[in-house]
């Protein structure tokens, strides 16, 4: 059969996979619809863990049972599959299943001709109702749910109230027609984004809000930004006033001393048992956004790198037993920069940008994966690489420490395109700019 394969992170490859064979109590069905959830777009750009290619995605699905029971019959299915004789599955609590897999992520999903599913977790299609509105099934179960643990809270009945959805995505466009149906007259939906808006106004036909909350705040407010992307991004969103925009990082203002690009040896040596191999930092901890376990299955392959890490919880695991170290929340990342050969940041968790930009500049080679923000950057001025998530490790790592002396020239170039000063009368400008821009359109 053809299927649409996750391959790689930024790469999905459309070939010939082997056809799906039922287990005992499961069906194979053909897929007449399927959607794109935003899980799958998270994966797609590697920023799912759980979810490791090869892997066929796809769990919003519709689909006509051609090999099993109930042949010729169509369903669509609940993806999250359970044992259903686990503590949690009697207790009617199944989405906590301890032996859960879930479809296009454990197992192969729908982007694809066929797939199996077991019986259990099929739910018959309405005659009459067309392949693509079931496969709606899944994210409006998500939207039902919400709007059903809201009614159980609300002091007053759901058609006696005033209801705001805030965001217009798909699920928010849902919990708004479902809202509707159930006999809500006055709902709003709230969302930045122009081309939401009218979708929202088109298709579920209720009122939408702008956020324009920023254009309320008194003229003496000057708002602070970490980036320019964030500033550019917020500006094209909000439309910012001429009278905001202050960027301040006050990490960039500790220029680094002159011998700060080399390890200290000594305190390395006490934190990593005198280990006489590369040593690889990483923040974020236990924490499967950030990549911990991507960065457990990198160094675990190469024996001679040890990991450095900070956040809230540490990577345990017995691959990596004496050549990795949890240094807990830092109140200052310097203490990691300070004694590492090389920065890892695969996840483009958002203050992380920052961190990277703090490496670059003190001279400390960074590592980043290909969605974190401040990758154009580390590019342009030399002072590191990306990083695609599941290719080896070492190389890349040695690579960097070859190149130590050169990146850590650049810092001067790195500080000098985020200095705070500079960048935040250019805000100014740029804002000043736009708000003229957007008066004189309106």
């Amino acid at each position: 059969m053809k299927a649409l394969v996750y391959t790689k992170p930024l790469e999905v490859t459309y070939r010939d996979e082997a056809d799906p064979q039922a287990a005992a109590g499961e069906v194979v069905l053909k897929i007449d619809a399927v959607g794109i959830c935003g899980s799958d777009m998270h994966a797609y750009h590697g920023h799912d863990p759980r979810r490791n290619p090869p892997l066929i995605l796809g769990h919003e699905l519709a689909g006509t049972v051609v090999a099993g029971p109930f042949l010729g019959k169509r369903f669509t299915a609940n993806p999250l599959i359970t044992c259903g004789t686990c503590e949690f599955c009697v207790q009617g609590r199944n989405n906590l299943c301890a032996n859960r897999t879930m479809v296009g992520m454990t197992r192969p999903g729908a982007f694809a001709e066929r797939m199996s599913i077991p019986v259990g977790s099929l739910v018959e299609i309405p005659t009459g109702m067309d392949a693509r509105t079931a496969a709606l099934t899944e994210p409006a179960a998500t939207a039902l749910h919400a709007l059903n643990l809201s009614m159980r809270a609300m002091q007053r009945p759901l058609p006696e109230s005033r209801l705001l959805v805030i965001g217009g995505g798909a699920i928010g466009m849902l919990t708004a027609l479902l809202a509707r149906h159930y006999g809500c007259r006055d709902v709003r939906v709230a969302e930045t984004n122009a081309l939401r808006r009218g979708s929202v106004a088109k298709h579920a036909g209720v009122a939408v809000l702008e956020d324009r909350y920023l254009r309320r705040l008194p003229a003496s407010t000057r708002v602070l930004f970490c980036s320019d992307g964030l500033r550019d991004q917020f500006a094209e969103l909000f439309g910012m006033p001429a009278n905001t925009g202050v960027l301040y990082n006050p990490a960039l203002l500790r220029r680094p001393a002159a011998d700060a690009t080399l390890p200290d040896r000594t305190r390395r040596s006490d934190l990593t048992a005198s280990h006489d191999g590369p040593v690889v930092g990483f923040l974020g901890g236990g924490d499967p956004r950030k990549g911990g376990d991507l960065v457990i299955d990198s160094v675990a392959a190469e024996p001679d790198l040890f990991l450095l890490h900070a956040g809230p919880s540490a990577l345990d695991d017995a691959r990596i037993c004496g050549r990795s170290r949890g240094l807990g929340h830092l109140r200052d990342v310097t203490e990691l920069l300070d004694v590492i050969d090389v920065l890892l940041v695969p996840s483009r968790f958002e203050p992380f940008g920052l961190v990277v930009v703090e490496a670059a500049a003190r001279g400390v080679p960074v590592l980043v994966g290909p969605q974190v923000g401040a990758a154009p950057l580390v590019l342009a001025e030399d002072a590191g690489e990306v990083w695609l998530p599941g290719t080896p490790l070492g190389p890349e790592v040695r690579k960097l420490i070859a190149r130590r002396e050169a990146i850590a020239a650049n810092g001067a170039r790195v500080l000098e395109r985020v200095d705070p000063a500079r960048l935040a009368d250019q805000l100014f400008a740029d804002l000043t700019a736009a708000a003229e821009s957007n008066r004189a359109t309106r």
